[in-house]
């Protein structure tokens, strides 16, 4: 057997403003903006390992009755065993759009530089067709199956979840620059709006989408659903853009692949008060972005549970929620001038 380890480092994650929406949790008497300063925080590090078995095998996915069912209703005869190294990423939701550009990608893409050659890359059975083709837009052959496959066999080792935030870009610099070579031949998608208002179709929606699209149009943003566009597209849309306002949520993971040779962009980020989180706050940093976070209306039955600190707060995460328009507004006014009025950050 053969074995790269990679040693990961914490990594700061970036202060930020996130502004919440008017209340009078703030002046009892006249509705107020919260301004909410976040400071910085270190994203953990730890371990990343490929371990190489060329007589190894993949090992079967599903157990018990399951495997059963999976074979007579999905009828997943397994494969042959592809010609040359195999990346087994059938771990942590590979299925997942955001999962497969910033955790299996950068695993496929360390492989590949460790090898010296592209690897065939292993999939759960029935992975989505736009999952495929992202890694068709990368050069990474790709099959699926929850069976087991026997071969040269690189299976990755993470001492957690998470451990790749720190080292992402810095893991997927090649593909960057190979883009970067696609884009100067012409190759990809071109013809893309600036300015762009990112929407999700069924979960964690805006309920008052309309207000924020109204008003945003003025500006001369355009709403995108981006599972609407092809990989390569997405991919270009998010290397394009110069401001940004999305719903927090997968299909903002094409960021990832921004080209260095772009400007620094304003990135104004919607988060429900069900999901709050840093990771495309420490990707915008990562990748050139301007951040602030706005914090969407906080409903009566998201209180409770999120003051219960021994767990994580999850329950409400896919709710549909409203967002202040001003808390936009208020945003933008931060970006463009550096901070909320009257603070000096």
């Amino acid at each position: 057997m053969e074995r790269l380890e990679k040693a990961v480092d914490g990594y700061p994650v970036p202060p930020a403003w996130v502004v919440g929406a008017r209340s009078m949790l703030v002046d009892r008497a006249v509705p107020r903006l919260e301004f909410l300063w976040m400071p910085k925080t270190i994203q953990p590090g730890g371990s990343i390992a490929l371990i190489r078995d060329e007589r190894g095998c993949a090992p079967e996915r599903k157990r018990g009755w399951k495997i059963h069912a999976h074979r007579l209703l999905r009828k997943d005869g397994g494969v042959q065993p592809a010609a040359g190294p195999i990346v087994d990423l059938r771990l942590n939701s590979p299925e997942n759009w955001a999962h497969a550009q910033i955790f299996h990608l950068p695993l496929a893409q360390m492989a590949r530089q460790w090898l010296g050659t592209t690897p065939t890359i292993l999939l759960t059975f029935g992975t989505p067709r736009f999952i495929r083709a992202l890694y068709d837009h990368f050069g990474f052959p790709v099959i699926a199956t929850e069976r087991p496959v026997r071969g040269d066999i690189i299976t990755p080792r993470l001492s957690a979840f998470d451990v790749l935030r720190p080292v992402r870009r810095q893991l997927v610099e090649g593909l960057v620059e190979d883009l970067d070579r696609r884009r100067a031949a012409g190759e990809l998608p071109s013809d893309l709006p600036r300015k762009i208002f990112v929407v999700r179709a069924k979960t964690r929606r805006i309920q008052n989408e309309a207000e924020i699209e109204a008003y945003l149009a003025g500006q001369g943003y355009t709403k995108i659903l981006p599972e609407k566009l092809s990989a390569s597209a997405q991919i270009e849309l998010f290397n394009h853009a110069t401001d940004i306002v999305a719903i927090h949520g997968a299909a903002l993971a094409p960021l990832l692949f921004r080209s260095a040779s772009q400007p620094p962009f304003n990135f104004v980020e919607i988060l429900t008060p069900g999901h709050m989180a840093t990771s495309y706050r420490l990707m915008a940093a990562q990748v050139g972005g301007h951040y602030v976070g706005v914090r969407g209306r906080i409903k009566p039955e998201m209180v409770e549970p999120s003051y219960q600190l021994d767990r994580t707060y999850s329950i409400h995460s896919l709710d549909d929620f409203t967002v202040d328009i001003e808390s936009v507004r208020a945003a933008q006014s931060i970006l463009a001038e550096g901070g909320p009025p009257d603070v000096v950050a």
